[in-house]
């Protein structure tokens, strides 16, 4: 179920994942191990007990209920289909987590391009949209861009990127782009209207603002264009690989990047259908993922 080699597997084998205290993976590798030799669908909650008696002495009560209450959410989603790797909490270590994680009875999810990186479940395609837009940003400032600007293609609205805080931007504002994004988000309205979560939570669609400029001057750099070293999507995006080669060997002047988000990773409303269906608080937040593409253009010093 846990061990130690766990970012080593297939990202599919280790997407989700649970803490829990240590206390309970012995015991729980034990019930299911034992689940399996006698091929039960359920196991009872005296039967799971009956792992937890040589730690009686160890436990409080209120522990127990809580690690019961882990045990028992993991199994109806088990049954539901979904793989769920419980990691003991002494491994944490191990991990990069947000600030204040982990925390009991949630879920996270696998960065699929940082492997010791996990996400709360509910904010995942926020984090991933975010740090892959923040490191595009930051090859570009190391590779000397003069001035940058983001152009909406398709997806989340321009306004998604102002309203999160990433960046401190000057919008630029079109007739005909305010006409396609109220089109836009009636048409998602419309087609949600009898989904889970229904057409709230939908004014992230809009796209009144075609365009943004993020920075218009910066200093003229006094080292030679050169790539972050901490690249995570780099070698997965060909227009990202083509302005760094032509800037750093060629002296490109003028650069274009997509910003990419096609993949949703299997998290989505079908997942948090199930996972609410096993017992999880997935909360009021869970983000959707939105097919977005933003075009990032600009200038390089000579």
């Amino acid at each position: 179920m846990i061990r130690k080699n766990l970012l080593e597997r297939p990202y599919s084998d280790r997407r989700l994942i649970m803490f829990v205290d240590d206390e309970v993976i012995e015991a729980h590798e034990k019930a299911e191990a034992a689940a399996i030799e006698s091929r039960k669908i359920t196991i009872t909650t005296e039967e799971y007990l009956e792992y937890f008696k040589s730690q009686f002495n160890r436990i409080y009560i209120d522990d127990l209920v809580r690690m019961l209450q882990q045990a028992r959410v993991y199994f109806a989603a088990k049954r539901d289909g979904v793989l769920i790797r419980l990691v003991e909490k002494s491994l944490i270590g191990q991990f990069q987590l947000l600030p204040g994680h982990p925390r009991d009875n949630v879920l996270y999810v696998g960065h699929p391009a940082i492997p010791k990186y996990y996400i709360p479940l509910a904010e995942f395609h926020q984090v991933i949209f975010q740090h892959k837009f923040s490191e595009a940003l930051s090859m570009l400032m190391n590779l000397g861009a003069k001035n940058i600007h983001v152009r909406y293609v398709k997806g989340l609205g321009l306004e998604h990127l102002l309203n999160q805080g990433v960046v401190s931007a000057v919008p630029i504002k079109t007739e005909a782009a305010e006409n396609r994004g109220r089109a836009i988000m009636e048409a998602y309205k419309n087609m949600l209207k009898s989904s889970p979560i229904g057409s709230a939570g939908f004014d992230d669609v809009k796209v009144s603002i075609e365009q943004v400029v993020l920075l218009r001057t910066a200093p003229r750099m006094v080292q030679p264009p050169r790539l972050p070293f901490n690249m995570s999507w780099y070698m997965f995006e060909p227009t990202w690989q083509w302005v760094g080669e032509g800037r750093m060997k060629f002296g490109l002047k003028e650069f274009i990047v997509d910003l990419n988000s096609p993949e949703d990773y299997d998290i989505n409303l079908a997942l948090r259908t199930k996972l609410e269906k096993a017992g999880f608080n997935v909360g009021t937040e869970f983000a959707r993922h939105v097919p977005t593409l933003w075009r990032i253009f600009g200038e390089f010093w000579e």
